[in-house]
């Protein structure tokens, strides 16, 4: 009995000791948070919402006849109007889209390759050495070819994913809040060189009327 009961523990701390076998939704999460995560990415998706928080901003203001007169200015000011939600819900938004979408291999493959990219890829080289040399009757052969290469194939899926999440954010973004407060507004009016007033009294008027907190 004793002998038995060390046996079937013994065969429990193998099983669990063994790594669990990936499924299609962790890859696909996986695959969101690395794109998502991603400095260069993070930095695109951080762009486009500043510029709808700036053409938010600009169209609330258009009623008061405050119009933007420094746009990179007013991006420079608006820095941090992108809330860290934003990145959380893409991820899982294109997680679940890849989840759903893409076959489990394509997933496993993508997965695997941002995990463990090749030497070049970590470099961020391009390597057109399997293209080289190739004559233009030849190639619909050649694609045929590097299509069966998983490197080939990764990086296409690389580029498949980073459509679906920036065409997630084009529909993320434009649902941004904005907000700032009518004081927050009224220290960017303030600031000189970056909005154009009718004239001197509109702008005074504004800033006051912000700063006492009317729309």
């Amino acid at each position: 009995m004793v002998k038995r009961l060390l046996t079937l523990v013994f065969g429990l701390s193998l099983a669990l000791a063994q790594p669990a076998f990936a499924t299609p939704q962790g890859d696909a999460q996986l695959i969101a948070n690395k794109l998502v995560t991603s400095p260069d990415f993070k930095a695109k998706l951080h762009e486009m919402g500043v510029k709808a928080c700036a053409d938010k901003l600009s169209s609330m203001l258009a009623a008061r006849s405050v119009k933007i007169k420094d746009r990179d200015k007013l991006v420079s000011l608006l820095a941090d109007c992108v809330p860290d939600a934003l990145y959380d819900r893409l991820q899982t938004g294109a997680a679940a889209r890849l989840a759903q979408n893409w076959k489990r291999e394509d997933l496993a493959l993508l997965a695997d390759y941002l995990q463990n990219p090749p030497p070049d890829a970590a470099r961020g080289s391009s390597d057109t050495s399997a293209t080289n040399g190739i004559k233009l009757e030849d190639l619909p052969q050649e694609i045929l070819a590097l299509q069966g290469d998983d490197r080939f194939r990764a990086k296409l899926a690389l580029t498949n994913a980073a459509v679906t999440i920036i065409f997630l954010a084009t529909q993320e973004i434009p649902k941004l809040e904005n907000d700032l407060t009518g004081p927050q507004i009224a220290d960017l009016l303030a600031v000189n060189g970056v909005f154009s007033f009718a004239n001197p009294i509109v702008r005074k008027n504004v800033i006051r009327d912000l700063r006492a907190g009317n729309p």
